[in-house]
């Protein structure tokens, strides 16, 4: 393995770093496995990229805004039924996949301008960043530690070495976590060497179907919103090539595979794209490695466990960093294409961020729509009546 090799695949464990916290969050809070939802978020990730004809550079790995249904129907059916939901839910991906193909993309991208996709970037990024502020809290110090270690080498660092200040720096913060004992080990002690997916045989219900398959329109709207991140990062249209219609079947098939091996719908994250824009290396097959190690680290136990004692307040600091970074990409967007010089756009673009910031939700039946699904959809009806005649 040559040099340039060798640095490919320090920067991708970089990138599984910066997303495996939030990987293996969900299947504990859940209840199940974090190795497998490591394997079917590196098996998604590499499916991912099969379809997309790997110009995509995306990680994909547990969705949150599955928790609450699949605790429903682990509840009230049993985790299997949850399984064959995802199943179903990925299969719904596919029809709006082919649907937005025969209605045309280039429809969708007028649904979608700079005003409306770069405020979707705004509130995905400040979004999240309560959740970060909430790990930090367990030891401030050491968390500005780490975030100054990142954005040190970020800053200062030369050649190779400037790229891996978040590496650097999550070694930095669990070093002196470990010094002062802040680090449970408990994880690596009882892990076990060869650790293999806990298989599920999905089983399927319509009940249960009825109450997963409707969050899979809140999920889409936050896909289109992830692949116009990634689109602003590395300055390509993935909307047109390959295309937003082979997303969604790639994140369709990445779900219903986490259905099929016992595990959790998996979605496109925001950390890796955030990895991408700091280090301003976008070369897809860097997330396609971070797949194979995510698989790696899947199987092996020890090191699966080790990934698990990092921390929250390491992490933390982390994350506020790259969400930082994404939402800094939606203020970009929409400074680069000047739409804060129309009042109707400033109209729109206020009160999307007014109720995605402002975790306003809509719930209808058994469906909940997420504050940014809820701010993409009114920011859409808004843009039609107020820009109409420019569309």
């Amino acid at each position: 393995m040559n040099k340039k090799n060798i640095k490919e695949w320090i920067l991708s464990l970089q990138i599984l770093l910066a997303c495996v916290g939030a990987t293996t969050l969900v299947p504990l809070l859940v209840g199940f496995p974090p190795s497998t939802a490591l394997f079917t978020a590196g098996l998604g990730t590499l499916l991912f990229g099969v379809v997309t004809k790997n110009k995509v550079p995306a990680f994909l790995g547990s969705s949150f805004a599955f928790i609450t249904p699949m605790t429903m129907i682990i509840n009230q059916y049993g985790f299997e039924y949850s399984c064959g939901g995802f199943i179903v839910v990925g299969l719904i991906y596919i029809l709006f996949a082919l649907i937005i193909y025969k209605v045309g993309i280039e429809k969708v991208s007028r649904l979608l301008p700079s005003h409306i996709t770069g405020s979707m970037i705004i509130i995905i990024g400040l979004s999240l960043v309560p959740s970060a502020i909430t790990n930090i809290q367990g030891n401030i110090g050491i968390a500005i530690i780490t975030l100054v270690t990142s954005l040190g080498v970020i800053i200062f660092g030369k050649g190779f070495f400037k790229q891996l200040g978040i590496m650097l720096a999550l070694i930095v913060g669990y070093v002196i976590s470990a010094y002062f004992g802040l680090v449970d080990f408990t994880s690596i002690t009882q892990a076990n060497i060869v650790s293999l997916p806990h298989l599920v045989i999905p089983q399927f219900d319509l009940s249960a179907i009825l109450i997963i398959a409707p969050v899979a329109v809140v999920t889409m709207l936050e896909h289109i919103g992830d692949i116009t991140t990634l689109g602003t990062v590395t300055n390509k249209d993935y909307i047109k090539e390959p295309g937003i219609h082979k997303t969604l079947i790639g994140d369709g098939l990445a779900t219903a595979l986490g259905g099929l091996f016992g595990s959790v719908g998996n979605t496109t994250y925001g950390e890796s794209t955030s990895v991408l824009a700091l280090t301003k290396q976008c070369d897809p097959k860097l997330t396609r490695r971070a797949g194979i190690l995510a698989i790696i680290l899947s199987l092996c136990g020890f090191l699966s466990g080790a990934l698990q004692t990092i921390p929250s307040f390491v992490v933390g600091a982390i994350s506020l960093q790259l969400y930082f970074m994404i939402s800094w990409v939606g203020f970009k967007s929409i400074k680069d294409n000047k739409s804060y010089k129309s009042i109707k756009n400033l109209i729109i673009i206020a009160v999307m961020l007014i109720i995605g910031l402002g975790n306003i939700t809509l719930t209808i039946g058994v469906v909940t729509l997420s504050s940014l699904a809820l701010s993409a959809i009114v920011g859409v009806i808004l843009n039609l009546v107020l820009n109409h005649k420019d569309m």
